[in-house]
């Protein structure tokens, strides 16, 4: 090994990676406009991870960008002039660092499937893009057992088919808490999407709490969500 391959992997195995630099910077910025904050090495491990997902939402638009930009139409020539979506063009400030280190505290992990997402979005008073971050079921899950001020043991989520057996029982005066009745018939032919419900079960079973949603109910929820119902919803309905 000679005297320049000697330096090169001293640089390398000194060299701080990009998630590292990504979390330092994001301490300092919360630090200037907050003031210190204690981090555990676990919240730490968890905005380096923020790094690894944020890059691949930048990586996806990007992509998805560039596609559109190869169209010889007006939607091509919309993405030629269109902001590349890379890091030197993202907002990395107070108001992001702030956003991060909140996520770090309540646990919400990026690396883990639908935990939380980030979408960037052109800031028009800057000409930069802003990361947003969305909590998905499983973080908003997390959250509330974390939160909740009576103790959560599981919640469960179903979709009910036309061909299940769904029975519903609601808590009243001859039953001391909310319960249910499902049967998948024939796992192989569930027929049509009907509805869908999640089932909330507390350390003291009288507060267990059903929550139903028919089919009419979801799509309200498709269609007032940040894509209108289009990209994630169209893939994963």
């Amino acid at each position: 090994m000679n005297e320049n391959t000697n330096a090169v992997a001293t640089t390398m195995a000194t060299a701080p990676s990009a998630s590292q630099r990504f979390t330092d910077v994001i301490m300092r910025e919360f630090t200037k406009s907050t003031g210190t904050v204690n981090v555990t090495d676990h919240q730490r491990n968890l905005i380096q991870g923020y790094f690894i997902g944020c890059d691949n939402a930048l990586r996806a638009a990007e992509e998805k960008r560039l596609k559109k930009a190869a169209k010889d139409d007006k939607w091509g020539e919309m993405a030629r002039q269109q902001l590349p979506y890379t890091w030197k063009n993202v907002n990395i400030d107070a108001k992001l660092a702030q956003s991060i280190v909140a996520y770090a505290k309540l646990g919400l992990d990026m690396t883990l499937p639908n935990n939380l997402s980030a979408q960037p979005f052109l800031n028009g008073k800057n000409e930069k893009y802003d990361l947003l971050f969305w909590e998905e079921y499983r973080g908003r899950e997390l959250k509330t057992k974390k939160y909740s001020f009576y103790p959560i043991k599981n919640i469960r989520y179903e979709l009910v088919f036309s061909n299940d057996e769904f029975k519903v029982g609601k808590k009243d005066a001859f039953h001391t808490q909310d319960s249910y009745e499902f049967n998948i018939k024939n796992p192989f032919d569930r027929g049509n999407l009907v509805g869908g419900f999640a089932y909330i079960e507390f350390d003291d079973p009288q507060r267990n709490i059903l929550v139903i949603m028919s089919k009419a109910d979801i799509d309200k929820h498709k269609d007032a969500s940040p894509s209108g119902g289009k990209g994630f919803w169209e893939k994963w309905y």
